[in-house]
């Protein structure tokens, strides 16, 4: 008698899984050919039984309101569910609502506690996240090892952000010795990959000759690379080498100006605006240039930079004045 009970308990739980899969698979379906209320429809009963991914993926439709309105704290609920029972997806996302406060109050304490159950499961994007909660000192005292550790498990699995992100703490020595032969390496990597940022990076070491052999060629594709996808950093960069260059095959005012005002038309900083006064200077515009640059001085001695800094600008102010280019 005892075996027969037993025997019909393991069958209902079978089928109940096999229907539950069902369910799930047929929200799926309708999920990817866009029909996200039928979605919700079949995901919304399955979340509430405590099935993990149905519970995330309606934290996914919350946070991005698709077939329901965009909610953060419907969002950061559904998360919960998921992330309690250690889906390490749901406790990144999780972490996330913590350190940006989406639907639940900024606590980055438990921004960290949740990155890292997710870092410690391998999820490359929580132990980058990880690596800047400890580089910044958010959550966590400031530790520079510890975030290098944090990047370097997320490198390790190609994440481009951590393989940019150390490139940084190499290029400034922060946790390791300063060393721009290894910045490059990680730079590159991130580039080879797209990723904005290492490509402006990288040309401003082809640029420099730092880390690399100088190469102009070099230096100009990356921030080309970079420059299509609007990274501000690099068309500063693109800008001033095309306005300063001691080569005259690579100097081009009037393209340096139309890259330099897309870099300081989101926010007009001190030295965007230098760029873009040399810029204006190479083209012939000195009256623009020293338009520009007298308010970039203005603007560093107002925030109290350093004299040596102001000193810099100021003397290329001079040049403009004595109507000639700067040279770098």
């Amino acid at each position: 008698m005892f075996g027969r009970i037993a025997v019909s308990i393991l069958l209902v739980f079978l089928l109940t899984l096999a229907g539950c899969e069902d369910g799930y698979q047929r929200g799926l379906a309708a999920y990817e050919r866009g029909d996200y209320a039928s979605a919700l429809e079949k995901w919304r009963p399955l979340a509430e039984q405590g099935n993990v991914h149905a519970a995330f993926n309606l934290g996914v439709m919350y946070e991005k309101g698709r077939g329901v309105a965009q909610s953060w704290p419907e969002a950061a609920k559904w998360y919960r569910r998921a992330a309690e029972k250690g889906m390490d997806r749901a406790q990144f996302n999780l972490g996330n609502s913590y350190r940006y406060a989406r639907g639940i109050p900024q606590d980055f304490l438990r921004a960290v506690k949740w990155y890292r159950k997710s870092a410690e499961q391998g999820y490359f994007q929580a132990q980058t996240n990880l690596g800047v909660m400890y580089r910044y000192g958010q959550g966590v005292p400031q530790d520079y090892a510890e975030a290098i550790k944090w990047y370097r498990k997320a490198a390790d699995q190609n994440d481009a952000t951590a393989q940019h992100n150390l490139g940084l703490m190499y290029g400034k020595g922060h946790g390791v010795p300063q060393d721009d032969t290894e910045a490059v390496k990680w730079y590159r990597k991130a580039a080879n990959q797209g990723y904005a940022q290492a490509q402006a990076n990288l040309g401003r070491l082809y640029m420099k000759g730092q880390g690399v052999q100088k190469d102009y060629v070099q230096a100009l594709n990356w921030f080309r690379k970079a420059t299509a996808q609007g990274n501000v950093s690099a068309l500063n960069d693109y800008a001033w080498f095309l306005a300063t260059s001691k080569e005259p095959k690579f100097r081009d005012g009037e393209k340096a100006v139309a890259l330099a005002l897309k870099a300081v038309l989101p926010k007009r900083k001190s030295h965007y605006l230098d760029t873009l006064a040399a810029a204006y200077a190479e083209a012939g515009k000195f009256d623009e240039a020293i338009r520009v640059q007298k308010e970039a001085v203005d603007m560093l001695r107002i925030s109290g930079s350093k004299p040596q800094l102001v000193k810099n600008f100021q003397e290329r102010l001079n040049f403009y004045k004595s109507r000639k280019p700067y040279r770098d």
